[in-house]
């Protein structure tokens, strides 16, 4: 993936089109920021979003990450696509850093957005999609130590299943590292919630996310999901649907 390029059109905010009233996803948009005033929830603003991204210390490990990615195995559709896995990561690496994760965690927590659908069969509601996506990843090339797998493997498992599950299999697969996966575990379904952006009918709710860092980029996912809907047309078109 051209990974250079892609950041460079991230880090075009300046350029990105506001929300505009004819988009499916409007209205639900306001009352999204109303909600979110309410519960005294701050935004985080796009420029400030694009910053701590760019001027990230790890911002390596994230063009590592877009620069490596097996594409042949990305699931192909409208829905749990590249631009998905894009978007979900970029959540997930501004939380990571907020958060103040170490480089190990981040390398994880990324591969994990890239690779979780890569077991989908269809754009359902699947609750297997996960544990076919964890073990696909034995067959990925990933420069990772056995227990970041183990972690890696887990989240990627659960992501899919309610989240009471999450307990069972990473106390079966991870109890050495339970906190630890537990972290990645909630950063990797809260980017993956914030994208539900993209649907016709968003289905993003506060009560949704487990983290209160989370909760802060609700509005700006509509407009990061708007803006790159159609921006990154210049990756491989075979992949890159209008997602």
């Amino acid at each position: 993936m051209k990974a250079k390029k892609l950041l460079s059109t991230i880090n075009q905010y300046k350029k990105f089109k506001s929300l505009p009233q004819n988009d499916f996803s409007y209205n639900y948009f306001l009352s999204q920021k109303e909600e979110m005033k309410k519960a005294h929830i701050n935004f985080v603003k796009l420029s400030d979003f694009v910053s701590q991204i760019m001027k990230s210390d790890n911002l390596d490990i994230l063009v590592d990450t877009f620069e490596t990615v097996d594409e042949n195995c990305i699931y192909k559709s409208e829905k749990h696509g590249i631009k998905h896995n894009i978007r979900v990561s970029l959540y997930a690496f501004y939380l990571s850093d907020k958060l103040k994760l170490d480089r190990s965690d981040v390398k994880t927590l990324l591969y994990a957005c890239m690779y979780h659908d890569i077991g989908r069969v269809n754009d359902n509601e699947d609750l297997a999609h996960g544990a076919r996506s964890a073990r696909l990843v034995d067959k990925l090339d990933l420069q990772i130590s056995e227990e970041e797998r183990r972690i890696l493997k887990t989240i990627i498992t659960c992501h899919s299943l309610p989240d009471d599950r999450f307990s069972i299999e990473s106390k079966k697969h991870c109890f050495d590292c339970y906190e630890r996966c537990e972290t990645l575990f909630k950063l990797l379904k809260d980017s993956d919630a914030l994208d539900r952006t993209r649907l016709e009918y968003p289905y993003i709710e506060m009560s949704y996310l487990r983290c209160e860092e989370s909760k802060t980029l609700i509005a700006l996912s509509y407009l990061l999901e708007f803006n790159l809907r159609k921006r990154l047309n210049f990756l491989d078109s075979s992949l890159m649907l209008v997602i």
